[in-house]
């Protein structure tokens, strides 16, 4: 396991985002999860950043949300669809 230390949480994100845009560019069909809350938010704006500058497209990706609630309805407010609709899947090429 590869531990990176780092200052703060503008740098973790910047990194995350990093990780995640290597690995789809080096296998577009990557199988992705990802979180839902505070924490990741800044690190899915560096990756819209990097799609809108063109750097990345997560067209081809398959991506898998770590948590969801049972019996809502994906569109619903308070749903992790949603959520990642909102926070990334809906800025970006990525087919939800």
């Amino acid at each position: 396991m590869k531990v990176i230390v780092l200052e703060n949480a503008y740098e973790i994100s910047k990194q995350a985002a990093e990780i995640f845009i290597k690995q789809i560019n080096k296998d577009h069909g990557s199988v992705l999860g990802f979180a839902t809350g505070a924490s990741p938010v800044e690190t899915y704006k560096r990756i819209i950043e990097s799609y809108e500058n063109g750097e990345v497209s997560l067209k081809h990706i398959t991506t898998f949300n770590l948590d969801e609630y049972a019996d809502l309805d994906r569109d619903n407010v308070n749903s992790y669809y949603y959520f990642m609709k909102d926070n990334l899947f809906g800025k970006t090429d990525v087919d939800f």
